[in-house]
């Protein structure tokens, strides 16, 4: 198959794409706008139409349309022919037109009005959003377009205000949702002068081992471990497990990435190090795994890029601690971490970030649930000036499962994020979220959830809740909670709330004797604590407690 920009050599096409477009109409009985022959013939002279062939045979054609003198665009006449429907190729074509748009019309807002749910699709996983039909051109001759369609009069009723078609609009003007509350190159040139490249002379030999006592003033339980300090992997100590069990990579060579994200791009052409762990089937390691990522008062203005993957086979079990030790400065640190968790295997997926630095962090983890697999993730938010800590859960199979907790405890000029994406992709499945969030002084929380439901994922469980407490009036919350649904078997919810302590609890603490400060205190460990309580691990949730003072 071949999806090309369309030339003039391919005008001889123009009949057989106005008869498709019509007759696919015809067939699914729903509004498309008819094109003649001679319409299609000038959108293939002017090189504003993809087509798709195999070999000299007709599969697939899309136009493009330039409306408001070039300020919008407008994609048009998707079809495929019904010989090569269900192979995936009008999202093909699509996409080809897509880029090919940017390319051409790199400032135009790209829009479309659809009644179908598979181009809905589509549009959404390019950046569309839908819109009313005001945020669209209001050029007359597109809406004069509209008139071959059935449905015109729904539209002239309603004074052009809406029809039976969802309009969409790609704005490349806008800031990328994903950080719709981040602006990371301002949050960069602010912060850290003469950004560099991980140099590998940074890494120093003789002292890989030696983490400062100071840091870890914990009572740390037996554990495995792996030490990466500045950025390369110094230890890797297994010494409680059969280590026939568990196939270790680790390697300097950069490793492609899967995630379409420009920062997982940016890890995969510059990581230092690539750690890869196989755990065997119906293997369950005894012992936690703590990686400690520690950074040393040698690194400074540098962007350091790190890669984990962890692949558990049938039936087995892992229980991993990232600990963030940073006595660096001013550095940007993207870490990448791809999770394989097959049929009947736990993962517990612990992030603990407790250290005051000037650091930024992206911190990303992709995870892949086959079936009857759980994954457990715990995040506790507090030390770096700057952090986005971004989890992709994929429950690909039935009965898998994916739990998400959190604590965002901010002091200080600081912003942390958590954003998840949990993407029910299977009848049967779960899934549970819970942030809490802890803001003083100027610090600002984020949190971005989403839960994705598939058409074929009935019988789906999602629950989504976010909960912020602000104990300055300069600190800020931003929220964004979201359910994109496309099957009707399913039982999801979500929400998100803010507020500040409530004075008539603390005078009751205080009218029993307790200090003012202890009160509060009180009441925002209470505040956290069924956060906590969703870590299923005992010794785990201990060390959580006492990194958070909480005492029982």
């Amino acid at each position: 198959m071949d999806i090309l920009i369309a030339s003039k050599k391919h005008i001889k096409y123009a009949n057989i794409i106005s008869e498709t477009i019509e007759s696919s109409a015809k067939a699914r009985d729903t509004g498309i706008a008819l094109r003649t022959p001679d319409y299609i013939v000038k959108k293939i002279e002017n090189k504003n139409a993809i087509i798709c062939l195999d070999g000299d045979k007709f599969v697939g054609f899309c136009y493009i349309e330039i409306w408001g003198h070039g300020k919008y665009v407008a994609h048009s006449g998707l079809i495929v022919s019904p010989k090569y429907r269900g192979l995936g190729l009008a999202k093909k074509i699509k996409r080809k037109t897509f880029i090919y748009s940017k390319k051409k019309y790199p400032k135009a807002k790209i829009f479309g009005i659809t009644t179908g749910l598979a181009v809905m699709k589509i549009n959404y996983s390019l950046g569309y959003r839908p819109v009313p039909f005001s945020e669209l051109t209001n050029d007359p001759e597109f809406w004069n377009g509209c008139k071959t369609c059935k449905n015109y009069d729904v539209l002239i009723r309603t004074n052009k205000k809406m029809c039976l078609c969802t309009g969409m609009i790609h704005d490349p003007n806008k800031k990328e949702e994903d950080w719709k509350f981040s602006d990371l190159n301002k949050i960069i040139s602010s912060n850290i002068k003469d950004l560099k490249y991980f140099d590998k002379e940074l890494f120093n030999k003789e002292n890989k081992t030696l983490i400062p006592k100071e840091a870890l003033p914990y009572k740390l339980f037996e554990h495995n471990k792996i030490v990466i300090t500045n950025g390369i992997v110094s230890v890797i100590d297994f010494k409680y497990e059969e280590i026939k069990k568990i196939d270790i990579i680790n390697t300097e060579e950069n490793q492609p990435t899967k995630t379409k994200k420009s920062l997982t791009y940016l890890n995969s052409a510059f990581n230092t190090n690539y750690l890869k762990l196989v755990i065997k089937k119906n293997y369950s390691l005894n012992k936690p795994v703590i990686l400690y990522n520690f950074n040393d008062e040698k690194i400074n203005s540098t962007n350091i890029n790190q890669r984990l993957d962890i692949d558990l086979e049938e039936n087995s079990k892992l229980n991993l601690i990232n600990f963030f030790i940073d006595y660096s400065s001013n550095n940007f640190i993207n870490i990448n971490h791809e999770f394989k968790v097959q049929k009947d295997s736990i993962l517990k997926n612990y992030i603990i970030d407790n250290k005051e630095n000037s650091n930024i962090k992206y911190f990303y983890s992709n995870i892949d649930l086959d079936q009857n697999s759980l994954v457990e993730n715990f995040i506790l938010s507090t030390g770096s000036k700057f952090i986005k800590n971004e989890i992709n859960c994929n429950l690909k199979e039935k009965y898998s499962s994916a739990f998400v907790s959190g604590v965002i405890n901010l002091n200080k000029a600081q912003q942390h994020e958590i954003k998840t994406n949990i993407n029910h992709l299977a009848e049967n499945t779960k899934s549970y979220q819970l942030i809490k969030s802890i803001l003083n002084e100027n610090s600002k929380g984020i949190y971005q959830g989403k839960i994705f439901v598939d058409k074929v994922a009935q019988k789906t469980n999602g629950y989504q809740l976010s909960k912020a407490l602000l104990l300055n009036k300069n600190a800020e919350f931003d929220a964004k909670p979201e359910l994109e649904i496309y099957a009707d078997d399913v039982k999801c919810s979500h929400g998100s709330t803010s507020g500040s302590l409530d004075e008539n609890s603390i005078f009751y603490l205080m009218s029993r004797g307790i200090k003012y400060e202890d009160a509060k205190k009180l009441l925002v460990n209470g505040f956290i604590s069924d956060a906590i309580e969703k870590i299923t691990d005992i010794e785990i949730k201990n060390l959580i407690k006492e990194i958070l003072g909480i005492i029982e």
